[in-house]
């Protein structure tokens, strides 16, 4: 928890297993960003990551890479949402 603390003074946000919901909070506070999740029950999802104040990206990556979740837009509004399965070859063969 230290180390959450006084992370911003180096210019890093550092999570250690903390709840998406409140990660969210903390994307607002520091990065100025509104991020969406359209179903609540990936809200509980449990977070852990390091990323430079000065690097949306790597916070959002770190973010996917912790909660198994992905980054992108629902309309126009930044989300996270479950992570979407692109079918194999094997399975596009079967639906012709």
């Amino acid at each position: 928890e230290k180390e959450e603390a006084d992370s911003w003074r180096t210019g890093t946000l550092v999570v250690n297993d903390r709840p998406l919901g409140q990660v969210l909070n903390l994307m607002k506070k520091w990065y100025g960003l509104t991020i969406l999740v359209p179903q609540p029950k990936l809200m509980e999802r449990k977070a852990s990551f390091r990323a430079s104040l000065d690097s949306t990206r790597q916070a959002i990556r770190g973010i996917e890479a912790s909660t198994g979740l992905q980054f992108g837009y629902v309309g126009q509004n930044m989300a996270f949402t479950e992570k979407t399965v692109a079918p194999t070859p094997e399975a596009k063969k079967g639906k012709k």
